[in-house]
């Protein structure tokens, strides 16, 4: 399947909409153990299309621990020096899965230590020029390229 295609199906596995959010003053997220309403930023709409690209692209699921593997990763990535915020969002998801699966929020950690994100400019023009690319393509050019580094 294709990029875009990937992402529709995405969305509709999830029950999620590509645009619906985007009204709400909040949204509900897991910190810790409890579901917190963080503000709706503007930051978070830029960068929420390539978030979930990494779900697909990681096979990292939407759940409480899911979550925190997918902000494990990019953190291994270095979301926090792309963007500091971004990196910010990520320690908030990933006190869920720290909390209930620590071993696993490691390894995803260290997944991304040899990954890089699509949070860059380079990465998001590319992806939204080439929506008919094969998600393979993807994964090609992201996932555990870079050399490895030992932790």
């Amino acid at each position: 399947m294709t990029l875009r295609e990937e992402l529709a199906a995405f969305y509709r596995r999830c029950g999620f909409s590509d645009t619906a959010d985007r009204q709400a003053c909040t949204v509900p997220v897991y910190t810790g153990c409890l579901l917190v309403p963080l503000p709706n930023i503007e930051t978070r709409h830029i960068y929420l299309k390539y978030h979930d690209l990494h779900h697909i692209v990681t096979g990292y699921s939407t759940g409480r621990i899911g979550e925190g593997e997918v902000s494990a990763w990019e953190l291994g990535t270095g979301s926090m020096f792309r963007h500091p915020v971004l990196g910010v969002m990520n320690l908030i998801a990933l006190s869920t899965g720290f909390f209930l699966k620590p071993k696993r929020m490691l390894q995803a950690y260290r997944r991304g230590l040899v990954s890089s994100n699509t949070y860059d400019a380079q990465s998001r023009q590319w992806i939204d020029a080439n929506g008919a690319a094969r998600l393979s393509e993807l994964k090609r050019l992201k996932l555990e390229h870079k050399n490895t580094v030992f932790l």
